[in-house]
C-alpha cells in the first residue's frame, strides 16, 4: 500500500512494509518514489541503471525521461513520485497506475494540498478526509455497486487514478494524463499459428510473473484458468521450490451445494484431478460459515465501500490462511474478461443487451432502494454509453466483432475491475501479494484483437485456451464448463444476514432510511436461490442482504454524510 500528502508545511510519501521506496538527493533536486507491486520485463532497465529494486528502477528511469518513462514499465503496480527541484524546491507529486488497473490510488484535494492512498479506508482514518455521498455517489453505490467508474472514488471530491493514467499535482492544480490505451490492429495469423501463438504468449507472459526469490503458491479451482497457470508454474524454469496448490471450500459444502446454470458443479473432483496431474502438495482451506458471516463487516471497511459480501469475506479469509505459509500466490483473474469466459459473451440475449449485462435487471435495486426506474436507467445508461465511446475498433469489424470489442472493454473497465479491486483489497488486507498473469497488457492486447471465432472456438467459453493446452492438461479439465469462484450455500450465512438486516430495518441504523422496507421484507420471504443474480454470476438474495449490511457498516464506520 502507498499513501502520502502535500500541504503548505509538509510533503511526504510512504508505504506499507510490502512496498518499496527509493530516494535521490542532489544540490539541485530531491526526488523520492514509493512503489507497490512488481515490474515485469524490466531486466534491461535494471541492467542499465544497475538497480536492485523496482522502486530504484522506476526512480532512475523517471529522472532520465520524466513522465514519458511510464510507457516503458510493465507489470502490476501503483507508485507515487515526489519531485522537488531548484532553490525554491518546486514540488510535483505524480501518481501512476498500471495499464490494466490491478492496483488502486485514490486522492482528494484538501484546503491546502492533496492526500492520496491505496484505499479509501486510509483516506478516512489516516488523513481524516470527510466521507460525503452526494446523489452521484449514492447512485453509484446503489445502482452500479460493487462496480464504480474508473476515475471515481464514489465519495464527493474523492477521485481515483484510472488504469493507464497518471495524475500530476503542482501549484495546487491537478493534471490528468493517459499514457496507455487498448488499440485495435488487424489480426493476420492463420488458424494453426493462432493456436500456437496463444499457447506461447500465455506461457511467456506467465513466466514473467514468476520471477521471485520467495516461493509462490498456486490458487487452484480446477477450472481452465488456474489449471493452465498451475501447469505453467510446474514447468517453469523460474520455479525455485516444490509446487503447492491451494483451494478454498466451506464447511458442510457437500450437503449445502445447490447446482445452477452459473455454477453447475462443485470444484472438488477437478481440483483432485489437476493436483494429482502436477503432483502438487495440495492444501484445502475449509472456511467456517460463522466466521465467514461475521467477516463481512471487516471486509466492507477494507474496501471502504459495500462489496461482494461473503464472497469478499471468503477471499480475505483464504488469503489470510495462505499468508501463514506464503508471501506470494498466483491467480487466474482476468482470463474470463479477455478470452470471453462469461455467459454474456455467449448468450445472445445478454450479449445484445444495451447495458451492463452482469447487472441487467435494475428492478431488484430500484425496488429495495426505492429509486425511480427512469432516474436509475438514465444514470446507468450514462456510464454505459460513455464506456462505449472509448472503444477502439476497425472499419473492417462486422457487427459481431464490434460488439465483442465493446463487451471486452465493458468487462475490463467495470465487472473485471470490481473483481481486481476485490482481489487487491482482500489480499492486501491479509498481507499477501497475488500475481495475476492474465492482466498482463501484452496478453490483453493479443486477446483484444483476437477474432471471436477463435476466442469461442468449438462454441466454448475461452475456446482458444482450451485448444492451445489440449493434450497438455487432462481432458476433464479442458472440457469442464466454466464455473465461477466458489461461494457458500450455507443456511448459516443466510440466517445470519437475514437477522442482521431485520435489525437494520427495525432500528435507526443509517442504511434503514435508504430502504423500501416492505419490498425488502417481501423479498426476504422468497427462496434465496429463486432469483437470478442481481450482479455477476453469484450474487443473489443472500449477497444482496450482505450488501445492505456492508452499506450500513461503512455509513457508520466512516460517519458518512449523505447530502
Amino acid at each position: 500500500m502507498i499513501f502520502g500528502q502535500i500541504s503548505n508545511d509538509r510533503a511526504s510519501i510512504k508505504g506499507s512494509p510490502q512496498s518499496e521506496t527509493a530516494t535521490l538527493n542532489t544540490l539541485e533536486r530531491k526526488c523520492s518514489v514509493v512503489f507497490f507491486g512488481h515490474l515485469v520485463d524490466s531486466f534491461e532497465l535494471t541492467k542499465k541503471y544497475k538497480t536492485k529494486t523496482d522502486a530504484q528502477t522506476v526512480l532512475h528511469h523517471y529522472l532520465k525521461k520524466g513522465n514519458k518513462s511510464f510507457v516503458d514499465f510493465s507489470g502490476s503496480y501503483a507508485f507515487a513520485i515526489l519531485d522537488r527541484i531548484g532553490e525554491n524546491q518546486k514540488t510535483t507529486l505524480t501518481l501512476v497506475r498500471d495499464r490494466i488497473g490491478t492496483k488502486n490510488i485514490f486522492y482528494t484535494k484538501t484546503p491546502n494540498g492533496i492526500v492520496f492512498a491505496s484505499n479509501l479506508q486510509q483516506l478516512f482514518l489516516k488523513f481524516k478526509v470527510r466521507a460525503i455521498l452526494d446523489s452521484d455517489g449514492l447512485n453509484t453505490m446503489l445502482l452500479l455497486g460493487p462496480s464504480r467508474p474508473q476515475d471515481s472514488g464514489v465519495y464527493k471530491n474523492i477521485h481515483a487514478v484510472s488504469a493507464g493514467h497518471f495524475v500530476e499535482y503542482a501549484d495546487n492544480e491537478t493534471t490528468i494524463s493517459q499514457y496507455y490505451s487498448l488499440q485495435s490492429v488487424p489480426f493476420e495469423m492463420s488458424f494453426d499459428d493462432s493456436i500456437e501463438y496463444a499457447k506461447e504468449i500465455i506461457r511467456l507472459r506467465t513466466d514473467s510473473y514468476l520471477q521471485s526469490s520467495s516461493p509462490i503458491a498456486c490458487f487452484l479451482s480446477g477450472g481452465i484458468d488456474s489449471s493452465v497457470l498451475t501447469y505453467l508454474y510446474k514447468n517453469s524454469p523460474n520455479r525455485k521450490s516444490a509446487l503447492t496448490t491451494i483451494s478454498v471450500d466451506y464447511k458442510d459444502s457437500e450437503h449445502d451445494f445447490v447446482a445452477n446454470s452459473f455454477q453447475p458443479e462443485s470444484d472438488k473432483n477437478y481440483i483432485k484431478i489437476m493436483s494429482k496431474f502436477v503432483a502438487s502438495k495440495h492444501i484445502d482451506i475449509i472456511l467456517d460459515n460463522e466466521e465467514l458471516s461475521k467477516a463481512i463487516y471487516q471486509t466492507a471497511i477494507f474496501r471502504g465501500l459495500p462489496g461482494m459480501a461473503d464472497i469478499d469475506s471468503s477471499l480475505y479469509l483464504l488469503c489470510k490462511n495462505v499468508k501463514q505459509h506464503f508471501d506470494i500466490a498466483l491467480s487466474g483473474e482476468c482470463a474470463d474478461e479477455i478470452f470471453g469466459g462469461y455467459p454474456w459473451y455467449h448468450d445472445i440475449s445478454l450479449r445484445e443487451h444495451q447495458g451492463f449485462a452482469w447487472s441487467k435487471d435494475l428492478g431488484v435495486r430500484t425496488n429495495i432502494f426505492d429509486i425511480d426506474n427512469n432516474v436509475a436507467t438514465r444514470f446507468v445508461d450514462k456510464h454505459y454509453l460513455a464506456t462505449l465511446a472509448s472503444v477502439s475498433g476497425l472499419q473492417t469489424d462486422d457487427e459481431l466483432e464490434k460488439r465483442i470489442r465493446e463487451l471486452f472493454v465493458l468487462n475490463l473497465n467495470w465487472f473485471g475491475a470490481s473483481l481486481l479491486e476485490r482481489k487487491e483489497m482482500m489480499s492486501g488486507a491479509a498481507g499477501l501479494q497475488v500475481r495475476m498473469p492474465f492482466t498482463d497488457h501484452k496478453l490483453v492486447e493479443f486477446a483484444y484483437n483476437l477474432p471471436w471465432a477463435l476466442k469461442s472456438l468449438d462454441g466454448r467459453e475461452k475456446g482458444i485456451m482450451r485448444q492451445a493446452f489440449k493434450g497438455l492438461l487432462p481432458d476433464a479439465i479442458i472440457n469442464r464448463k466454466k464455473s465461477p469462484y466458489p461461494k457458500s450455500f450455507s443456511p448459516i450465512y443466510f440466517d445470519f444476514v437475514k437477522e442482521k438486516v431485520l435489525q437494520i430495518i427495525s432500528s435507526n441504523s443509517p442504511a434503514s432510511v435508504l430502504l423500501n422496507k416492505s419490498n425488502l421484507l417481501k423479498l426476504m420471504e422468497s427462496d434465496p436461490m429463486s432469483q437470478q443474480p442481481w450482479y455477476g454470476q453469484l450474487m443473489r438474495l443472500p449477497q444482496l442482504l450482505g450488501y445492505i449490511i456492508q452499506l450500513d457498516t461503512i455509513l457508520k464506520e466512516f460517519k458518512v454524510t449523505i447530502i
